[in-house]
């Protein structure tokens, strides 16, 4: 199981999270000319990093839960709500007041239902995602992991073809379900503490798994799609998700020592409410003062926005984990 903190996993969540706050989220500040998600390479990047994310969610829920019994289920709802909920909260709040959403995507963010109904929240979208995603998660974190995990995925394939799902819910839902398969059938072997001595049979294993369900998952996108330019974009994400991890493995020693060891895990720890404040802070700083040229917008926002964001997550995260741990 999974127990201790993996500094690879951190460095995973800080970069990421580091992409989709400070570069493609910002970068919608500085005018249409400039916003990256008008980009094929930017958007790609910033699907690869939020496949990360859910890669990274599905691999610690699944090296750390087995819901075998109701119990075992109550459980894990209970912990998962008491981890990000009350946050999520709070953001769709803030995000609703300040305009950024309406009252309709605001409850359907809040509901978990944006992969399913439009207009979906910006920005929370993926919280709301990922929720579902806990919601689904009992169903798999038992028994053979595999076959649950392709048997929900075929279910939710054929359901997209009768009602609106959105695409980056199957895209996300295919990385997740991988990871919560990963520390089960292959010991680990991606993003694990002890990946040098686990052998050469479970890595194979490990390998002919990971091949099996993404030709499965190749196969069932083009069933869904039908459409050669989408699901090469789809697939290149993929194979950015485990660019981005096979770059974690290979680059630990620059990340694990001294300062940038403890830049990392800071950057890691705030990573969820930054996701989760970033659209306010920025909201609240441009209130005061905003620039009229892109590129004096972007230095006041590296130079003024994003301190003061990370600052506040960092607080916010940190009187959070105070109060959890009281009431606990």
């Amino acid at each position: 199981m999974v127990s201790n903190r993996d500094i690879r996993i951190d460095f995973l969540r800080g970069i990421c999270m580091f992409y989709i706050v400070c570069v493609f989220h910002l970068s919608q500040y500085l005018g249409d000319d400039y916003y990256l998600n008008n980009n094929i390479y930017g958007n790609s990047i910033m699907w690869s990093c939020l496949g990360t994310f859910s890669l990274i969610s599905g691999y610690l829920i699944g090296g750390k839960y087995n819901c075998n019994t109701i119990k075992d289920a109550l459980f894990f709802y209970k912990k998962r709500v008491i981890r990000f909920f009350p946050l999520f909260f709070l953001s769709a709040i803030l995000l609703c007041f300040i305009g950024f959403n309406t009252l309709n995507q605001t409850v359907i963010a809040l509901l978990g239902l944006s992969p399913f109904i439009s207009p979906r929240p910006f920005t929370l979208w993926y919280i709301s995602m990922i929720m579902f995603f806990y919601l689904l998660s009992p169903i798999v974190l038992r028994g053979k992991r595999l076959y649950r995990c392709l048997l929900l995925f075929i279910g939710i394939v054929i359901l997209s073809r009768f009602i609106d799902v959105d695409l980056r819910f199957i895209f996300n839902l295919f990385l997740y379900l991988v990871g919560i398969c990963l520390p089960y059938y292959s010991s680990k072997i991606l993003l694990c503490q002890n990946i040098v001595n686990k052998g050469f049979k479970m890595r194979v294993w490990g390998g002919v798994t990971f091949v099996i369900v993404s030709m499965f998952y190749i196969i069932m996108m083009f069933y869904i799609l039908n459409h050669n330019g989408i699901l090469f974009q789809i697939v290149t994400n993929i194979i950015g998700v485990f660019i981005l991890c096979f770059f974690a493995l290979m680059t630990k020693n620059l990340y694990n020592h001294g300062i940038m060891k403890r830049i990392t895990t800071f950057m890691a720890y705030t990573s969820m409410c930054c996701y989760l404040f970033h659209r306010f802070t920025f909201w609240a700083v441009l209130s005061i003062y905003k620039p009229e040229e892109p590129l004096h917008i972007a230095i006041y926002m590296y130079l003024v926005a994003i301190p003061i964001c990370f600052i506040f997550s960092f607080y916010i995260q940190k009187l959070y984990d105070v109060i959890v741990r009281k009431i606990s």
